[in-house]
């Protein structure tokens, strides 16, 4: 923000376009209206962020650094080897978004 000069107000606008597109999903968790006005009221969480402009629903995330055999043996920290790996999104369809 200090380097681009965005604003809470851009910030809030965020928020309300997602909400939009969540008002196009049945299954989304939340399809109320929400105004840059709503949200710039709304409690701060950790500023320059509102209650608003955070995620509505998080089911858990995770996250692997890596790099290869003889990096992580250079470092004190200890390490595994991946054998294979996977991933699943909450839904298994796509919902078409309009232009």
């Amino acid at each position: 923000m200090h380097e681009y000069g965005t604003t809470r107000e851009q910030l809030a606008e965020v928020a309300v376009a997602a909400r939009e597109w969540a008002k196009l999903n049945p299954k989304a968790f939340v399809r109320d209206d929400l105004s840059v006005e709503y949200v710039l009221r709304s409690r701060m969480v950790s500023s320059p962020l509102s209650v608003l402009d955070c995620c509505l629903v998080t089911d858990g995330g995770g996250a692997a650094l890596i790099t290869s055999a003889e990096r992580a043996g250079a470092s004190a920290s200890p390490r595994s080897t991946c054998l294979e790996q996977g991933r699943r999104t909450g839904t298994a369809t796509s919902h078409g978004c309009p232009t």
